[in-house]
């Protein structure tokens, strides 16, 4: 189970610190600060949560937030670090309106509003942003060179091909570990190749996540409304996966009538409040 959420984690701090232009250290520093969050909320909603088997894992809503505000730079903030500022404002701003939501109990009145159709289409545009970063990656446009780096875009089609494959494969192991595998088997390709960088070295072993590590949080007007939208989006998903999980429970063994929704969205302001301030 945990390298099941290992392996529907890892990419987002990556692809992220790709995006900023964040160092090997840095972009680490994301990924443990991600674990570190994704742990201790998890360890929270199995107590007093919604005290179900639902996997943490960043939110890919936030995930377009950030890649979209990662190609603004310049124009909304001068420069990353600034974008980064703002969007820890963001997570701050987020967690309030989670807290709040959930204390007036508001939460499942907001399901009704966002219908199949206006979550689609916003998912849909998602993946329209994020496919602009990720096609780049693909390419290797800015990972050594400028311009399309055919060693590298080769190399990534055939991990994008080997993970589709053990994805769709019959084997247990190969199907729920496939991301864990082709990022293992990629740096092996990449190293054989002689396309990999080297890695850096950390300066200590043990190290306590920074309380915001990128500066003091920035509040962006346009973030305000951002944050409530994505808050709104997210309780809607939460009551989505509660449900189905119930209903899966249900069918191996008897499972407690409770109300889950309530102290699941708390919980979820918690993490939003650790994710705003570990950045």
């Amino acid at each position: 189970w945990t390298a099941f959420i290992i392996a529907s984690a890892i990419v987002v701090p990556i692809a992220i610190g790709q995006s900023f232009g964040l160092n090997q250290a840095e972009t680490a520093g994301l990924v443990q600060s991600t674990f570190f969050v994704l742990g201790t909320t998890a360890f929270i909603q199995c107590l007093v949560g919604h005290r179900l088997p639902i996997n943490e894992s960043p939110a890919g809503l936030w995930w377009g937030v950030y890649t979209i505000y990662s190609g603004l730079t310049g124009t909304v903030f001068a420069t990353h670090i600034e974008t980064l500022q703002g969007l820890q404002g963001a997570m701050l701003l987020s967690a309030v309106f989670f807290f709040i939501f959930s204390l007036f109990k508001v939460i499942d009145k907001l399901a009704v509003m966002f219908t199949p159709v206006v979550t689609g289409i916003y998912l849909l545009l998602l993946v329209i942003q994020l496919s602009d970063p990720i096609v780049k990656g693909v390419m290797g446009i800015g990972y050594r060179k400028n311009e399309v780096d055919i060693p590298v875009f080769l190399l990534a089609v055939v991990i994008m091909l080997a993970t589709f494959l053990m994805s769709r494969s019959n084997i247990p192991v190969l199907k729920q570990y496939s991301i864990l595998i082709a990022l293992f088997g990629g740096w092996v390709l990449f190293a054989v190749f002689g396309v990999a960088k080297a890695p850096e070295r950390a300066n200590q072993l043990f190290h306590l996540p920074d309380i915001f590590p990128f500066g003091m949080p920035l509040f962006d007007s346009g973030l305000v409304v951002t944050s409530l939208f994505i808050t709104v989006l997210l309780i809607v998903n939460m009551l989505a996966s509660i449900r189905v999980v119930e209903g899966a429970v249900r069918q191996f063994e008897k499972l407690e009538e409770r109300k889950r929704a309530r102290p699941a969205g708390f919980i979820a302001s918690v993490s939003h409040l650790l994710s705003g301030l570990l950045g």
